[in-house]
């Protein structure tokens, strides 16, 4: 039986916005403010009216990618 945490790939780790905050060091209205007006910022996944994520890779890859 195969299990997708053990085949090597990387688990896709979904993260609210608070937490993406505290990853950019930012208030949480600034992450939604950036969603709006940086269009290169990641967007967010959403599966139900009150359930957004992001994918935590795409936030960590964001911030470590120098910004024009």
């Amino acid at each position: 039986m195969s299990n997708e945490r053990n085949s090597g790939v990387p688990a896709v780790r979904l993260i609210p916005a608070k937490t993406v905050a505290r990853i950019l060091n930012i208030n949480v209205r600034t992450v939604w403010k950036f969603m709006q007006n940086k269009p290169n910022f990641p967007q967010p996944l959403k599966r139900f009216p009150r359930y957004t994520r992001w994918n935590e890779a795409d936030i960590l890859n964001w911030r470590d990618t120098p910004q024009i």
